[in-house]
């Protein structure tokens, strides 16, 4: 009963690491993420409501879609599974490979069979080359030789058969290529699990910390590690570019204070600042006017630069707590007139001038232009345009993960190169006593390009031959071969 239980055991254990089962789980995979291409994702919905409109229009495909969470493929369940059906292949293969991957690199000693096909007879396709008498066959001459070639001695006497590797860490590049798949799945879920996105406004001069209050909008709230890393900021000075009346650029220059450090950074459009996780980045920029409300008397009432979204021409508005008024406003940042009409000749701050309407109950009691360190009067109050600074749009991304992914890609990449251009190839010597004397003849095997190897050992063979010989000259040796001394 045990064995029948352990021999199906082994049966399933084969049938899991053999290269048919990877591909199934890779085929499947790789449909499950082309699906989640054809089908509309719900996380890429604009809205609820369009959402909505999909299901009433595809009642009956929406309901099989939302049963099997396809419209949420990549958490879906059988997703999952499968991903991590995936890497447990993946640690199973590379468990099984390991010994036979340490056996390649020659670490472990060699098998019996292999010391056999050491002292075993030359193949038919071997070089030879004939063997100079005077010391012996296999000397620091020929190990010379192929240590200035890269190549290292592995195995075997050095006298009479020896193997040589070129490349012999080769087989490394399996390893590194398949745990690259953990490093960039580690990578991907600490960006998944930790990504924070959100984004804050800030006028020149103003102050900002990250908590959660602070952010005028969260995209993306991170699943673990909800804290923010602890820095402050500060709005130095916003300079966006024009051309044409069509933004350009944005250079925003921000004093940021990071681990007791303050130093003052440049942001631009497409250039963040990084610090470790955190990355901040300038998305957008507008007006601030600071609009001060005073009294008949003189005294202020309320005052504060209003972040308004004006600099395309648009019409925006603001209000005081508990003053009713609404003060709607359209703003020319470099105001002339033209036809009897207002018209902003750029949108650089050189005459900047406010059209301002203020209504009470739904009523408009004033409507008029109003330049900047002037007032307007209603209602026994006046209201004057004092400033006017740029805020800026931040968008802050924190993500843990970044690294591991760039590790796992560099690491799959070296494991390529070491496997398909630093391939491995073996070289046997093998002394043997021929018709007419010594002969050392040079074999070999190669992982790939066989053809081309069998020219290069030809290559070996005769810079060997050379070599030998004009040793042998050096020397003032005979050219004949001795017989080989047991």
């Amino acid at each position: 009963m045990r064995r029948g239980i352990l021999n199906t055991i082994k049966r399933y254990y084969l049938t899991f690491k053999s290269a048919k089962s990877t591909v199934f789980i890779i085929s499947v995979l790789l449909l499950l993420y082309f699906t989640g291409l054809l089908i509309p994702q719900k996380a890429y919905i604009p809205s609820p409501q369009a959402y909505a409109d999909w299901k009433s229009n595809f009642p009956l495909f929406s309901t099989v879609v939302e049963l099997f969470q396809l419209n949420e493929i990549y958490l879906a369940p059988i997703t999952i599974f499968f991903l991590v059906l995936f890497f447990i292949n993946l640690l199973v293969v590379l468990g099984h490979r390991l010994p036979t991957l340490l056996k390649r690199m020659y670490i472990v000693p060699l098998s019996a069979q292999d010391r056999i096909a050491l002292v075993g007879p030359p193949p038919d396709d071997a070089r030879l080359i004939p063997v100079p008498t005077g010391g012996p066959p296999i000397d620091e001459t020929v190990l010379n030789f192929l240590k200035k070639r890269f190549w290292t001695v592995v195995g075997g006497d050095r006298s009479r058969s020896f193997f040589a590797v070129k490349n012999r860490y080769s087989p490394l590049g399996f390893l590194f290529f398949h745990t690259s798949f953990l490093l960039c799945l580690a990578g991907g879920l600490l960006v998944f699990f930790t990504r924070f996105t959100g984004a804050f406004i800030l006028t020149e001069g103003q102050e900002f910390t990250p908590e959660m209050k602070n952010f005028h909008r969260i995209y993306q709230d991170a699943k673990l590690m909800k804290k923010l890393p602890p820095f402050s900021m500060r709005l130095e000075k916003a300079l966006p570019q024009y051309e044409n009346n069509v933004s350009t650029d944005l250079d925003v220059d921000i004093a940021l204070t990071d681990e007791d450090r303050t130093e003052t950074v440049r942001v631009k459009v497409n250039q963040p600042v990084k610090r470790g996780a955190l990355s901040i980045l300038a998305r957008d920029v507008g007006v601030a006017p600071l609009m001060v409300l005073r009294d008949r008397a003189g005294r202020e009432i309320a005052g504060s630069f209003f972040s308004l979204n004006v600099m395309k021409g648009d019409e925006d508005s603001f209000d005081y707590p508990d003053i009713p008024y609404v003060f709607t406003v359209r703003f020319y940042p470099d105001y002339v007139e033209r036809e009897g009409k207002p018209f902003s000749r750029s949108r650089m701050l050189s005459n900047p001038v406010i059209q301002i309407g203020v209504t009470k109950n739904q009523h408009t009691i004033f409507a008029g232009l109003l330049p900047i360190k002037h007032h307007i009067t209603f209602d026994g109050l006046t209201l004057s345009f004092e400033e006017v600074r740029y805020w800026v749009e931040f968008y802050v991304i924190r993500e843990y993960g970044n690294y591991a992914l760039i590790a796992g890609f560099l690491l799959g990449v070296t494991g390529l190169i070491m496997r398909l251009i630093f391939y491995q190839r073996t070289l046997r010597l093998f002394v043997f006593e021929g018709p007419d004397g010594l002969r050392l003849a040079l074999s070999g095997k190669s992982e790939y390009y066989p053809h081309s190897f069998q020219h290069e050992i030809a290559q070996l063979a005769e810079s060997l031959e050379k070599q030998l010989a004009q040793k042998r000259d050096e020397e003032g040796g005979p050219s004949s071969s001795a017989p080989l001394s047991s």
